[in-house]
């Protein structure tokens, strides 16, 4: 249904009448440049009464006035134009409706708030030879209407004529339009609107093209009563007459059995025109009922019915931008990141389809999902989108690349539009962490700092590191960091890291064993004086480690001293019981690798110690 059927055809169930639209009139003057669009209609209810109905379209920011609060109305014998009644009747229902019927090529003025009024009256008629006519005027037009002289000058008239027996055998219902036409149409585009009415007395219709009556006001915005006929067509601007309300330029092609209107605009700007529809019965005609409109002509270029956005979200590797330009490359991984298309349309009246092209070196179903040939869009519904990602499939190929298309019927060129987007895809290559050494030996009491290093390659980054060690809970979320004293509480401690990527996939480090432990450090006198005071060779630090092995030699290399497990307790003598003699002497300490700590080579290296020392003899 379009938009002016949703505005007009509300409960007009008239029937037999004459019916006059004001439509439109986007005007600022202070008399009735507010009313854009009227219509008059009645519905029969048995016996003599009849429902009659005023549906008032205004422009609420024309700055005119509000709905008239009461309507007056006249009902006149028809000939003799007598006052059978003059009406007044409130405004039972006012309800906002669009601006535009919602046409994908039409983007409607700006600032368009337009009301729809509603009168609805029950009268009593006696069913007599001559009928009656009802009529509603109003002054005036808004004076930027192109077609019509002095628009600002000429009103309104609204009427509608029921029948007597001269005419009918009982009481007539006028036929109803199926759909009334939206307002705003485009220039150098073909117009086509269908004008056609249901009639429910079954009686035959014939259109066509016809004047709209105006009314004179004189100064007086709304007669009571009001004016009896004959009504005066409106005076038309030369060059443009009731056949030809758009000018030579853009002749109106109506036909007469069918009500198909059509036409192709040219001259930008506000054209009243008007159409009729006849209602014959037995061969008489019976009743008149005409539609007039206000309609605006716009230059509607720049409208974009469907438009189509490409949004990041998600994950989109490497991406650079979320425009539409086709030369923006989309950087995917296999199994890892989600791009999508995202479209939003400007109008969901319709549904749409979306025809999908897809051209490049991937495999579809393989390496890309089986996207469809096509989707709908279904009416009603603005933005949707389409996911685009890569399969993993565990080979290592070359890189792969496609482009996306949708292809879409643009209403308004009548042609296909095409948006494209390229995307490259990588293969993914699993995650791997490593640590720089499996073990690390310090010594907290001489204020030693050690730097923890996890490395991670593959995968896609950047990389999120979560450390964990029972020493602490306070670890920073970085590939390395340093621990100092205080932080260690066991003898060995473990430290490893989990890594998730941006694809969020994870693995897990190996375990890098931190050891409190200090160096060791040899003598470098002993003093053999019998006061048991430094006449063992005692090495500092021997007890953080599970084994020391130890050689001792003189001078001249020979070995003296060996131990593989020492224990701090050579008194510096012979094997055979015998002291040392005092002099220089030369040692070889070694932290022998065993069961309790596990060393990297690094860390063997580190605690060994070479070199001499002195045996004093004191009396």
């Amino acid at each position: 249904m379009t938009l002016l059927k949703k505005i007009y055809i509300l409960n007009l169930q008239l029937r037999s009448i004459p019916i006059v639209f004001a439509l439109w009139l986007l005007s600022f003057s202070a008399q009735a440049a507010h009313i854009v669009g009227s219509e008059v209609s009645y519905r029969y209810l048995g016996g003599n009464e009849y429902e009659v109905t005023f549906n008032i379209i205004r422009d609420a920011n024309s700055g005119g006035a509000p709905f008239d609060n009461p309507l007056t109305y006249t009902v006149r014998r028809i000939g003799v134009d007598t006052v059978i009644m003059n009406r007044n009747v409130t405004v039972s229902n006012v309800t906002q409706v669009p601006a535009s019927n919602g046409d994908p090529c039409v983007i409607p003025p700006p600032n368009y708030i337009i009301q729809l009024g509603t009168y609805v009256d029950t009268i009593t008629l006696p069913f007599d030879p001559v009928g009656y006519y009802v009529t509603y005027q109003r002054c005036c037009w808004a004076n930027d209407i192109l077609n019509i002289v002095n628009p600002s000058n000429t009103g309104l008239t609204v009427t509608t004529q029921i029948p007597g027996t001269n005419l009918v055998a009982s009481q007539n219902s006028s036929p109803k339009f199926k759909a009334l036409p939206p307002i705003v149409i485009c220039t150098n585009k073909e117009f086509v609107h269908d004008y056609s009415a249901n009639d429910s007395n079954a009686d035959s219709l014939a259109y066509k093209l016809c004047d709209p009556l105006a009314y004179a006001g004189g100064g007086n915005n709304s007669p009571n009563p009001d004016l009896p006929r004959p009504y005066a067509p409106v005076n038309w601007v030369n060059g443009y007459s009731a056949t030809l309300p758009f000018g030579a330029q853009s002749p109106v092609a109506l036909d007469v059995n069918t009500g198909l209107f059509s036409f192709t605009p040219v001259i930008i700007g506000r054209h009243l025109a008007s159409v009729c529809i006849e209602e014959w019965r037995n061969g008489i005609l019976i009743n008149e009922k005409s539609s007039i409109v206000n309609f605006e002509v716009q230059n509607c270029t720049q409208a974009i019915p469907f438009e189509i956005q490409l949004k990041n979200e998600g994950i989109v590797v490497g991406g650079e931008g979320t425009g539409t330009d086709p030369n923006t490359i989309k950087i995917l991984s296999e199994d890892c990141g989600v791009h999508f298309l995202e479209f939003s349309r400007t109008v969901d009246t319709t549904e749409v389809t979306l025809y999908i092209d897809i051209v490049g070196t991937v495999t579809v179903g393989v390496d890309i999902p089986d996207y469809p040939d096509s989707i709908v869009i279904p009416k009603g519904t603005k933005d949707s989108a389409i996911a685009i990602y890569a399969f993993y499939d565990g080979i290592n190929e070359p890189t792969e690349n496609f482009v996306f298309s949708l292809r879409y019927f643009n209403p308004c060129s009548g042609e296909f539009d095409t948006i494209s987007s390229l995307y490259v895809v990588y293969d993914y290559r699993k995650l791997l962490a490593t640590v720089e050494r499996d073990s690390i030996n310090f010594c907290p009491e001489l204020g030693e700092f050690i730097q923890i290093t996890g490395n991670v390659t593959q995968g896609i980054p950047p990389y999120q590191y979560d450390w964990y060690s029972p020493a602490t809970e306070f670890l920073p979320d970085v590939p390395s960091f340093q621990i100092g004293d205080g932080v260690l509480s066991e003898p060995a401690t473990p430290f490893y890291f989990t890594v998730t990527d941006q694809c969020m996939k994870d693995t897990i480090s190996p375990t890098i064993m931190v050891y409190d432990q200090c160096p060791i450090i040899v003598p470098n006198v002993i003093t053999l004086n019998g006061d048991y005071i430094n006449d063992v060779f005692v090495i500092k630090n021997l007890e953080d480690y599970d084994a020391v092995k130890i050689k001792i030699f003189n001078r001249w290399g020979k070995l003296l001293y060996q131990n593989d497990e020492y224990k701090n307790n050579w008194t510096v003598e012979h094997k055979d019981g015998t002291p040392l003699i005092a002099g220089i002497y030369y040692y070889q300490v070694e932290v022998v690798n065993s069961s309790k700590y596990e060393y990297d080579d690094n860390g063997r290296t580190i605690y060994q110690a070479t070199g001499f020392f002195h045996v004093l003899t004191i009396e």
